[in-house]
Formats: structure tokens, C-alpha cells, sequence
């Protein structure tokens, strides 16, 4: 199961994160597999904000940003953040290139994306470890939110029509 949450942020609040972003000096960090599979092209950018049970010291927006990340747990009524991060892949082809499917965690939790920048590349939820069946298919749309279980089999789309599509990927329980 999976919901779409449009608005999900206020309207001035959201553009200031959008604003913030997308600006020049916006600390993104490479990483080689960004769905922690090593597959080559598998690349994309991050910017952590709550790892290993604290928020990031690699992030001097934290403070700006926490309260989203809270907004997300209170509407989820979840007990506490497993992780939070901004995920920033680019365009690499003119075709649909989707990444590796992945579970964010193989233990029952919540999954949130909201997506940021005006982008394509959807999120294909998948019926199990196969791959093989779609059960959704999620385009991106600012200031959407996206719940679904963390253990679902999940993959994500570069843009095509766009440079880069911009999210924060979050999990919960």
C-alpha cells in the first residue's frame, strides 16, 4: 500500500527549502551507490540529515530542516526517524534509466519521499523481490509526499526531461 500526500508542506516554508536546495553553495556529497547497491551508474548526490540516531554533523541546515523531518514522524505518528537524507540524481540518458529496485530496510517501517523540484523520474513500487511486477508508479510532483512500507521493493527514475530530481528519502517506525 502507498498514499500520495500533495501540499504536504506549508506553501512559504516549501520554497524556502526548494530555494535552499537548489542554491549554489548547498553542500551535496557524492555517492557511489546511492541505493547502496554497487551497480555501475548507479551514482547520485546526498545530503545527510539524520544518520545513526542523531542528526548529521555534515549538515549546517539541520536546524533549518528538523522541522520537516518532524512534521513527517507527527503525521506518520511514528515513534522515532530511522533516517533522513536529500537524494539528488542527474540526468545520464535520454532514455528511462530506472535504478537498482531496493528495500530500504527488510524490517516493517515507513518509507516517505517528498519530492522537491519540478523533475520527471517516477518511483516504481514493485509486488515483491522479483522485480518483475509493478504495482505503482509514482511521478514526481513538488511538495508531494510518498508513504509506503520501507520494506517494499522500490526503485527510482533519472530524469529525463530534466537535469536533476531532488527528494528527501525518510524512514520511520
Amino acid at each position: 500500500m502507498h498514499d500520495v500526500f500533495d501540499n504536504f508542506v506549508d506553501h512559504y516554508y516549501f520554497k524556502e527549502i526548494l530555494a535552499c536546495l537548489t542554491s549554489a553553495d548547498f553542500e551535496w556529497f557524492y555517492k557511489d551507490n546511492i541505493t547502496n547497491k554497487k551497480t555501475l551508474g548507479n551514482y547520485g548526490f546526498v545530503h545527510p540529515l539524520f544518520i545513526d540516531k542523531q542528526w548529521s554533523p555534515y549538515s549546517r541546515y539541520a536546524g533549518f530542516l528538523k522541522p520537516l523531518i518532524l512534521k513527517i514522524q507527527s503525521f506518520l505518528n511514528a515513534q522515532r526517524i530511522i533516517r533522513a537524507r536529500f537524494d539528488m540524481v542527474t540526468k545520464k540518458t535520454d532514455n528511462e534509466h530506472i535504478l537498482e529496485p531496493h528495500q530500504d530496510y527488510r524490517y516493517s517501517n515507513f518509507a516517505t519521499i517528498l519530492y522537491i523540484n519540478e523533475t520527471d523520474g517516477d518511483t516504481i513500487l514493485y509486488k515483491d523481490n522479483t522485480c518483475e511486477t509493478e504495482i505503482a508508479r509514482i511521478s514526481p510532483k513538488p511538495n508531494s509526499l510518498l508513504v509506503f512500507q520501507g520494506d517494499e521493493w522500490h526503485a527510482g527514475c533519472l530524469p529525463i526531461k530534466y537535469n536533476q530530481r531532488i527528494l528527501l528519502n525518510s524512514n520511520y517506525v
